[in-house]
């Protein structure tokens, strides 16, 4: 019996890779070099500095008329709360009209809530720490990805 043979699988050839693969030598494939050559780089310029921008406790945004204030929730849609949820807790809470409350993002593990201005500070005081549907939740003002970064 040939030796070529007894190296093969039963059933037939099963693929080129695994335990059942035929031992065959492999095609060699040309050598690339790693690094290239030092003239070939690309030197880029050094980026100029940004401006500092004054930092505010608050993102303000105005919608539709009237200026929001963004508020930060930790709590979402993995604790199977909705924008409809949250709007019910401000309202009760703090005793809010409909146009106070602006637009409301629940994203998976946090949501943003925009508020009247003045209405920010007695949020963020009467409701950080409170209960919502089995977990204590905090309130504090949204930042934005800039100032995210930075801290």
């Amino acid at each position: 019996m040939p030796a070529a043979a007894a190296e093969a699988p039963r059933g037939g050839q099963r693929g080129r890779f695994g335990r059942n693969a035929v031992n065959a030598p492999a095609a060699s494939k040309p050598s690339r070099s790693v690094e290239s050559p030092p003239s070939a780089r690309t030197v880029f310029p050094a980026r100029p500095a940004q401006p500092s921008r004054p930092t505010t406790p608050s993102r303000t945004l105005s919608q539709g008329g009237g200026e929001y204030t963004q508020l930060f929730v930790s709590i979402g849609r993995n604790r199977r709360v909705y924008a409809r949820d949250l709007t019910a807790l401000f309202t009760e809470k703090l005793d809010l009209a409909a146009g106070d409350i602006g637009d409301v993002r629940v994203f998976e593990k946090y949501s943003f809530v925009d508020i009247a201005p003045g209405r920010a500070g007695e949020a963020i005081a009467k409701l950080s720490g409170s209960l919502v549907k089995g977990r204590t939740i905090t309130v504090n003002y949204a930042k934005k990805k800039e100032e995210k970064e930075e801290t």
